[in-house]
């Protein structure tokens, strides 16, 4: 199926409605970027449409292939996890270390891509931005930290995914500073 991306970025559309396909979009562009293949980019496209009663398991899989099926799906929340956010945290954190090295692959991708637009807000709203968070921000540090070091247990000491590891590593050092020191990074141009 050649044109799996084209299909899977009008599904992942679809289902944003009128909302930016920056996160999904941005998601699959580190798959590709750090050497995943066209299956995990489609999974990367399609990671937020899971839980709609539109996009089924068995509607992926048919649509797409029951590889990517199985990518998407392991983004699903864990059953039977804790009420509490850093309960469901432990909970999909030990999930991530179980899936396919393929699926954790896309997940931590995802991962990324999220601390990265942490950071983005945190420049450009400053502290603010942690109020988008139900916790307090080290307990996002914490969860950062810890796939952080799935992701380093977990990847090849060589190659692409090594460097997403190493970019991983240096966004959460960002995240550090600002945690535990109060640097709030600013935007370019700002003094």
């Amino acid at each position: 199926m050649p044109d799996q991306l084209p299909r899977a970025l009008e599904t992942a559309a679809f289902f944003h409605k009128g909302q930016a396909l920056f996160h999904p979009l941005a998601v699959a562009s580190h798959v590709l970027r750090f050497g995943g293949s066209e299956a995990q980019a489609v999974a990367a496209l399609l990671h937020d449409t899971i839980g709609s009663p539109e996009q089924s398991r068995d509607q992926i899989k048919s649509r797409f292939s029951d590889e990517i099926a199985s990518l998407v799906y392991a983004f699903q929340d864990p059953r039977g996890a804790p009420e509490s956010w850093r309960g469901k945290r432990e909970a999909y954190l030990a999930q991530v270390r179980e899936v396919s090295p393929d699926a954790r692959f896309v997940i931590i991708c995802e991962e990324l891509q999220c601390l990265a637009e942490l950071l983005m807000s945190l420049r450009l709203r400053g502290t603010p931005a942690w109020k988008d968070y139900p916790v307090h921000n080290m307990e996002i540090f914490w969860y950062f930290r810890e796939v952080l070091s799935i992701a380093h247990k977990t990847f090849p000491q060589s190659g692409l995914q090594r460097d997403c590891v190493t970019e991983f590593s240096r966004q959460l050092v960002i995240l550090q500073g600002i945690v535990f020191e109060g640097n709030l990074p600013t935007t370019p141009g700002s003094a």
